[in-house]
């Protein structure tokens, strides 16, 4: 393990809290005596399409989204799995949802094919067995990511691990608030910059 980054000039990750976590693991005394760095950059984002829009440009996407007049559109950008952990967002954030905020809607953006995937068919039935339908909505994979980012009030990340959750800086990119659980470099990207909870 430390054979193979002693090879490195240098090691780049995507957030601070990434390094202190590989400065740990392969031994700060190892890299500062072989005088390898440890340097972040948090990933890419092409802020000539990822950008807030005009009020009006917002509702305009909202309407061809087709959200509901005062909805609160909650997004929930990822993939189908476990890690992801969209069952246990719907089981345990859904009844909350719809006793707390009747206007909110979370809109699952991702690759849901309950035909062929058993998890997302458990993600189904769980929406359906706890009578969700008004509040989860399965909108599955869409090119158009950045027409959704721009239109929702919201987005969580209540993934189960991360390094640096891509739809979090694209969320923040575009203006819309973001909420996550304490996963890696969430706290450093959203807390320390004033971007979210």
């Amino acid at each position: 393990f430390r054979r193979r980054f002693g090879l490195c000039a240098a090691i780049l990750v995507l957030s601070r809290e990434m390094g202190e976590y590989y400065r740990a693991a392969v031994g700060a005394d190892f890299l500062d005596r072989k005088k390898i760095p440890v340097e972040h950059i948090y990933s890419i984002v092409d802020t000539a399409r990822m950008h807030p829009v005009s009020a009006a440009e917002r509702q305009v996407l909202r309407e061809q989204l087709g959200f509901a007049p005062g909805e609160f559109a909650i997004g929930y950008a990822a993939a189908f799995n476990d890690k992801k952990n969209q069952l246990g967002f719907i089981e345990k954030a859904g009844p909350l949802l719809r006793e707390r905020l009747p206007a909110g809607r979370v809109h699952c953006l991702g690759d849901f094919d309950p035909e062929r995937d058993p998890y997302a068919r458990e993600c189904r039935a769980a929406v359906e067995r706890l009578a969700l339908g008004e509040q989860v909505v399965f909108r599955g994979f869409t090119p158009e990511i950045v027409r959704w980012y721009q239109a929702l009030d919201a987005l969580v990340v209540p993934t189960r691990q991360e390094g640096l959750a891509r739809c979090m800086i694209e969320g923040m990119a575009c203006g819309v608030p973001v909420v996550s659980f304490d996963v890696c470099s969430a706290r450093e990207r959203l807390e320390e910059h004033g971007c979210g909870l």
